[in-house]
């Protein structure tokens, strides 16, 4: 069995992805929330779709699914095949079990269907947002030859 050289990615290059993933990530799914805010006609008391839970939330998870990306880049032969097809599919339905949880416990005021079906929504902006930029520029542009076998 062939062993290939894991990648070893730049923090500087994760740390560049990351700004872009969270600003862009985090203006979409603000002004997203205002739509869907105005168009389902949410509850006003219903904060986790407001500006300041959006951003907040959105940084986490744009860190999460980043380092969650370096591991897979040093542990996986095709780190971004892997990440893309398994790893994020995942790591989604995982965001979204927190949302299902706000929904059956109503933990906050004003939490309803169409508000958490509305913050489900954004969760996959982020995902789309940051899994795209991962796959152009969280690699290196030049991948290390193979080992050769002993």
């Amino acid at each position: 069995m062939n062993k290939t050289t894991r990648i070893r990615i730049s923090p500087i290059r994760l740390l560049a992805v990351w700004a872009v993933a969270f600003v862009a990530s985090a203006v979409a799914n603000v002004a997203v929330g205002a739509a869907w805010r105005a168009i389902l006609n949410l509850p006003s008391n219903f904060a986790q779709i407001a500006p300041p839970a959006i951003i907040s939330i959105t940084l986490v998870g744009v860190a999460a699914a980043v380092i969650v990306f370096a591991i897979v880049a040093r542990f996986a032969d095709d780190p971004v095949r892997t990440y893309t097809f398994i790893v994020a599919p995942i790591g989604l339905l995982v965001s979204w079990l927190f949302d299902v949880a706000l929904y059956v416990t109503r933990a906050f005021p004003g939490t309803t269907g169409r508000g958490v079906l509305a913050l489900m929504t954004l969760h996959v902006i982020t995902a789309v947002i940051t899994v795209l930029l991962l796959r152009a520029q969280g690699l290196p542009k030049t991948r290390p030859a193979a080992r050769q076998p002993a």
